[in-house]
C-alpha cells in the first residue's frame, strides 16, 4: 500500500501504457485518429494539472516573500532587505522586461514609500532602506488583507494593507519575480496612505 502520490503516479503510468497499447492496435485512419485524440486529451489534462500546481506554488512563494519583506522591515534587517531586492536583472528568470532603463545598476525596480516620490534602481532603493532603518521611531507594521492579485510561475503581484503601531494605514502593492535559481525577489513596492 503506497502513498496517495505513489498511487497517483501508478495510475498516470497505467493510463499512459493503455494509450500506447491503443495507439499500437488502432485499426485504420479513424482508429489512429481516435487514439491520437485520446492521447492529446490526456496530455492536455496533465499539462493543466502541472500548470495549476506550478501556479499554486508560485502563489505560496510570493506570499512567503511578502512576509519576509515585512519581517525584514519590522526587525530593521538591512541584510535581509538587500537579499530580498534582486541584485541584478541577470538573476531573474525567463521574464521579459520592456523597461528601456533595464541594466544591472538601475534595473526595473521601483519603490514608493508613503508620502515620497518613486525611487528607481536598486542602489537608490537600498539607500532609502538604510536611511529608514536608522530612524529610531520607525513604526512596526502589521499586514492584513494579504492577497495575490495576479501570478505566473515567474512573477506575482501581492496587495495588502499595512497597519502601523502609530496609527498609520497604507494600501500596498508588492511585485515579485522568481530568479533563475528559483528564489523570489521583490522588484516593486508601493505604499500609499489611506485617508481616515
Amino acid at each position: 500500500s503506497g502513498t496517495d502520490e505513489e498511487k497517483e503516479q501508478e495510475t498516470k503510468a497505467a493510463v499512459s501504457e493503455l494509450l500506447r497499447v491503443l495507439e499500437e492496435g488502432a485499426q485504420g485512419n479513424a482508429g489512429r485518429l481516435q487514439a491520437k485524440a485520446l492521447r492529446a486529451g490526456w496530455e492536455s489534462l496533465m499539462a493543466k494539472e502541472d500548470t495549476a500546481t506550478a501556479l499554486e506554488a508560485a502563489r505560496q512563494a510570493a506570499l512567503q516573500a511578502n512576509r519576509a519583506f515585512y519581517e525584514a522591515f519590522n526587525t530593521k534587517n538591512l541584510e535581509a532587505m538587500a537579499t530580498l531586492w534582486a541584485s541584478d536583472v541577470n538573476q531573474l528568470g525567463p521574464l521579459l522586461f520592456c523597461n528601456p532603463k533595464e541594466n544591472t545598476e538601475g534595473g526595473t525596480w521601483t519603490c514608493t514609500h508613503p508620502d515620497s516620490s518613486r525611487l528607481e534602481g536598486r542602489p537608490e532603493i537600498m539607500t532609502s532602506w538604510s536611511r529608514l532603518f536608522g530612524v529610531d521611531t520607525l513604526p512596526q507594521i502589521q499586514v492584513t488583507n494579504e492577497e495575490v492579485l495576479v501570478s505566473s510561475a515567474d512573477a506575482a503581484v501581492v496587495v495588502c494593507r499595512e497597519e502601523t503601531n502609530n496609527g498609520g494605514v497604507h494600501e500596498t502593492t508588492n511585485t515579485f519575480a522568481r530568479s533563475a535559481g528559483g528564489t523570489w525577489h521583490i522588484i516593486g513596492h508601493q505604499a500609499g496612505p489611506v485617508m481616515k
